[in-house]
């Protein structure tokens, strides 16, 4: 995974949303007059010029919570376009997103229910009774993750993280330092131990080399326990750089804390999966939205009354999967249960996790 670079989603209208196009604009066009011809049969007369010819661009705008949002800008060549309405949909046409479209200005806006930016593929657009061509631009946000210059010389080419394993908790990442100096300069990155994946850390970072250079055994790590703070340097030969020169190395550690509980990073969906007589079952999908590279934890609820109703002759609860040890598991009575992740169910990006609770 490397900070620079973020995904950028760009799709065109789908086709297989033809259907709610035609549900959002009406069988006849705001922007023609129907009229009966002598056979009986239907035919439309064009009253109005077409407001736009171009093909317009559809993104995110105003903030944004946990990767969701809820305004969007219209944008490009809008002409003579008053205002309209605009869809987000899906890669399966499920719509996500409905408003009304307003133009001031020669830029459009749209302001409705909140809807995950990540999840969406294309859209539909109308304006002034017309489906015009439009785009759905969208750049996922990044997490900057908790590795930085450590003074003003410094520049931080290049980082790229490694996730080892969830349980531990173990990351490594790959950094490439400079600086525009012409001179050299003492070079420093920072590293801020309270984020994740070091979630509080101060100890055990191991340097290794990378590319063959041989320079792991002159990197120096120093310490702030107290502000959670650690600094990487370089000594001897590396413990300089010029413009025109980099230092490259990998930094881990193995032992880190479990990830830190992030509701703003994933999303819960409940299923009813077996459901008959003699066992009636849930099942949970956690599933990552891509707004943390790093491995957090996850907490959700289930009512199991439904299911306990469901079964003949309860008589206990089962988790058919096995991986109820990867959950601590608290009964808030009434047949409700909260489920909390240990680290060995954490996740990261855009993973998912599964999880399948029974009445038998």
């Amino acid at each position: 995974m490397r900070r620079p670079a973020a995904a950028r989603v760009a799709g065109a209208v789908l086709a297989a949303v033809t259907a709610v196009a035609l549900a959002l604009t009406g069988v006849a066009s705001a922007a023609s007059l129907q009229i009966m011809a002598q056979d009986g049969s239907t035919v439309f007369v064009q009253t109005d010029a077409r407001c736009t010819d171009a093909t317009l661009e559809v993104a995110p705008s105003g903030s944004s919570s946990g990767g969701s949002v809820g305004e969007l800008t219209i944008s490009g060549d809008l002409g003579s376009c008053a205002g309209g309405d605009i869809l987000v949909l899906d890669a399966e046409g499920t719509i996500l997103f409905s408003a009304p479209v307003t133009v001031a200005g020669g830029v459009g806006s749209a302001e409705g229910l909140a809807f995950p930016a990540h999840q969406a593929s294309g859209v539909v657009l109308r304006l002034d009774g017309w489906l015009v061509p439009a785009t759905w631009d969208y750049t996922a946000p990044v997490d900057p993750g908790p590795v930085y210059p450590g003074n003003p010389d410094t520049v931080l080419i290049d980082i790229a993280w490694t996730l080892v394993t969830n349980n531990p908790v173990q990351a490594c990442f790959e950094a490439t330092v400079s600086t525009p100096s012409t001179t050299p300069v003492n070079w420093q990155l920072e590293l801020d131990l309270a984020k994740a994946p070091f979630n509080g850390t101060t100890s055990s970072f191991q340097p290794f080399d990378v590319a063959g250079q041989n320079i792991a055994w002159m990197l120096n790590l120093t310490y702030d326990h107290g502000a959670k703070k650690a600094w990487v340097r370089g000594t001897q030969s590396v413990a300089t750089v010029v413009a025109g020169q980099q230092v490259r190395f990998s930094l881990c550690n193995y032992s880190l804390p479990p990830g830190a509980q992030t509701p703003s990073a994933y999303t819960v969906e409940v299923q009813q999966t077996t459901w008959t007589n003699a066992q009636a079952c849930y099942q949970v999908t956690v599933r990552g939205n891509g707004t943390s590279i790093f491995y957090f934890g996850f907490t959700f609820e289930l009512d199991m009354t439904p299911a306990r109703q469901r079964v003949t002759s309860f008589q206990s609860w089962s988790n058919p999967g096995g991986n109820l040890w990867q959950l601590t598991r608290t009964d808030l009575g009434g047949n409700r249960f909260r489920f909390v992740s240990k680290t060995a169910a954490n996740i990261a990006g855009t993973q998912t996790y599964v999880f399948n609770y029974c009445a038998n």
